[in-house]
């Protein structure tokens, strides 16, 4: 999921360790057990969306850094609920004078124009959450549509949304969609971790930027250079990311079929040259050993924060040693495929998709670099760290040691299951089957372990009690 300089606890120990932080001691030794793939009589029970969007999105830049945005987003309710209210992810108006006064050069909004299905409509918005009553209920399986046009100017220093230099980065941009459960599952803004949650959607983005700038977007259909006005199509994703950069440098390289650009706003070849055969080198590991990428064409940005979009990853290349860099892009390509098409709630559960990526990240070293995995996972418990589960809400971990339990501690989890079970060809196999499995579906903890559970014919959850929170009589009952 996943994504600031903080977001991966990693430390350097010959070449490059992740730091892991786990619970408990385990075996110097490990048995060899042999695993059946047979997964047939497993059936999947996936966490149903509740909503499902469509989004019709124009965005038009000036040459003063202004956005003019004019959204058209229709819903429907697939829940058994009805709907008296509409909400919506807002996350511009969080970095306004207002909720960030830290900020040197704030983020503006104005609000223009709001309609419900084609009528005028009052809204509310407060911090990052867009409120709308509506004046009648939704039903289940009926949809609304909903027209909203704003402005906005990036804050610089923002988080993810942010101007930089003279590039801007629109991360989270438009009204979001939450999923909707029993209520609407939106949580409250987090500037560490993903708070954020959507259901795969469709996007349709039409595009207009200065003459001197390019974008580059979750579309696999962007070109470089690029018009100035474009339109664009992006099926079945979580979000639609934009970045506008001024005159960057690019290379691109072709792997199976998918076209892998790395860009940079600094004059760097040789970094260009390296990131794009790590980048290419990945992506044909991970399509090999987990399944097909989902789209024509990744990017890859070497200037942001490290953050993983749909089809498209931005990497801070500034100050950051070179192995620390190989991993962030490593880590951000394999979230193409844990986020990008397997979905979990990342406020809920968000240990699944950086464990994922964590664990990917360290097969491809062990592979390609023949780096040895068990050195990866350094298997003691820092100092004054609390016994926490892996799967707990973000806001039951104390700030500074968020990502020790969900990046270590889940990734070092889930390799102490596989070096018992059969090892880095056991691991291998599984996310294949696991990939397979669950694609373009919602998974949680109790889903996963389930199946990891009927794929190595695990009796117990001896090998999961350290790390994670479970209910152990539903597990009993698949």
């Amino acid at each position: 999921m996943k994504r600031n300089t903080l977001r991966i606890q990693i430390v350097i120990c010959s070449s490059l360790v992740f730091m892991i932080c786990i619970y408990g001691t385990w075996s110097k030794y490990f048995r060899t057990v042999p695993v059946k793939e047979n997964v047939k009589e497993f059936t999947p029970q996936d966490i149903k969306p509740g909503s499902k969007s469509a989004y019709d999105l124009q965005l038009e830049m000036n040459t003063d850094g202004l956005f003019n945005v004019e959204a058209s987003i229709s819903i429907q309710n697939q829940s058994d609920k009805d709907w008296s209210k509409l909400l919506f992810y807002f996350i511009p108006n969080i970095f306004t004078k207002e909720y960030a006064p830290q900020l040197e050069k704030p983020a503006t909004v104005r609000m223009k124009e709001f309609s419900v299905n084609g009528k005028k409509n009052p809204f509310n918005l407060t911090d990052d959450t867009l409120t709308v009553p509506l004046n009648e209920k939704l039903s289940p399986g009926n949809v609304i549509n909903v027209r909203v046009s704003y402005d906005f100017r990036l804050p610089e220093e923002g988080n993810r949304f942010s101007k930089k230099r003279e590039n801007y980065y629109l991360a989270q941009w438009y009204p979001m969609v939450p999923t909707f459960r029993e209520d609407w599952n939106k949580q409250a803004y987090r500037a560490k971790g993903e708070f954020y949650h959507t259901s795969f959607s469709d996007f349709s983005l039409k595009l207009k930027v200065p003459p001197d700038y390019t974008i580059v977007t979750s579309s696999e259909s962007d070109t470089f250079p690029i018009n100035n006005t474009n339109v664009m199509y992006v099926k079945n994703v979580k979000e639609m990311f934009v970045a506008v950069l001024k005159e960057p440098h690019m290379i691109e390289k072709e792997e199976n079929g998918v076209n892998i650009r790395v860009f940079s706003v600094e004059d760097k070849p040789e970094l260009l040259s390296e990131a794009s055969l790590l980048a290419s080198k990945a992506v044909a590991y991970f399509q090999q050993v987990i399944g097909k990428y989902p789209s024509k064409q990744l990017d890859i940005i070497l200037d942001e924060k490290g953050m993983e979009y749909p089809g498209i990853v931005t990497v801070g290349s500034v100050s950051q040693p070179t192995k620390v860099l190989e991993n962030y892009i490593v880590h951000e390509i394999a979230h193409q495929w844990f986020y990008g098409v397997i979905n979990n709630d990342p406020y809920y559960h968000a240990w699944l998709d950086e464990g994922l990526a964590v664990l990917a990240t360290s097969l491809f070293f062990s592979t390609q670099e023949n780096r040895n995995i068990n050195e990866m996972f350094h298997q003691d418990l820092l100092p004054n760290m609390k016994r926490r589960p892996s799967n707990l809400p973000l806001d039951k971990y104390p700030l500074e040691e968020q990502n020790n339990y969900i990046y270590g501690q889940s990734a070092s989890g889930l390799w102490n299951v596989f070096n018992k079970n059969g090892g880095q060809k056991t691991a291998e196999h599984f996310l294949k089957q696991y990939y397979e499995t669950y694609q373009y579906k919602e998974v949680d903890t109790q889903e996963f372990v389930a199946f990891l559970k009927h794929y190595l014919k695990l009796k117990d959850n001896q090998l999961f009690d350290d790390w994670l929170q479970l209910d152990k009589d539903k597990l009993n009952e698949r």
